[in-house]
């Protein structure tokens, strides 16, 4: 019987983590995509600088959760963020507007998947 219980409040404590963790991700990664899809809209309407700092946000939120997510996420689509975050910028020091907006929407989406995976 003592097994049982001590079963049943492994599972009951297994689940109150999950469950904690898929919520912590996607508050986390929900603001990042939100910036990232705001900073392609912004580039797109010509304010080039706003988008910038929009996008410099959502870096810095992202790498703030980095041993946090690598915890928990699978590493491919997080090396593959993590290149699009260093690939924009690149586009960011030549000033490619396009490839900036473009690169936004595709990492705001990867960003957004990372967070609802769990």
């Amino acid at each position: 019987m003592k097994r049982a219980k001590l079963g049943a409040v492994c599972l009951v404590l297994l689940l109150g983590i999950s469950l904690g963790v898929s919520i912590c991700m996607e508050r986390i990664h929900a603001p990042v995509a939100r910036d990232l899809e705001l900073a392609a809209q912004t580039v797109c309407q010509g304010d080039f600088e706003t988008a910038l700092g929009l996008e410099a946000r959502a870096d810095a939120a992202w790498q703030r959760w980095d041993r946090f997510r690598a915890c928990f996420c699978d590493h491919t689509p997080m090396e593959e963020a993590d290149a699009l975050f260093r690939k924009l910028r690149v586009y960011a020091a030549l000033k490619k507007e396009e490839e900036i907006a473009a690169a936004c929407a595709e990492l705001a989406r990867k960003v957004s998947a990372v967070g609802e995976a769990h």
